[in-house]
């Protein structure tokens, strides 16, 4: 719908579909590899002077995951506020 891949069928086997990026995927594709890499350059640049503290919160994360799984402390949560909402 919005023209950014093409369907074929496919010469050997006519049920199949090959699809392939359009001329304007490709030209997108193109424009948001380099958004990307500006994101990328600058995320870095922000991060850098704190990347010990970034780590280290990374660290404690991953740290309370392994004394509780993300997903039950999320169904805690949800559990405290819906008895807070009764």
């Amino acid at each position: 719908k919005a023209g950014l891949i093409v369907s074929l069928q496919d010469p050997e086997d006519k049920r199949r579909r090959l699809l392939t990026l359009s001329e304007h995927g490709v030209e997108l594709l193109t424009r948001m590899e380099v958004a990307w890499r500006d994101i990328a350059r600058s995320l870095h640049q922000l991060l850098e002077p704190h990347t010990h503290h970034l780590l280290r919160a990374i660290e404690e994360v991953e740290d309370g995951f392994s004394r509780k799984p993300f997903l039950q402390r999320i169904r805690e949560v949800k559990r405290k506020r819906q008895w807070e909402e009764v």
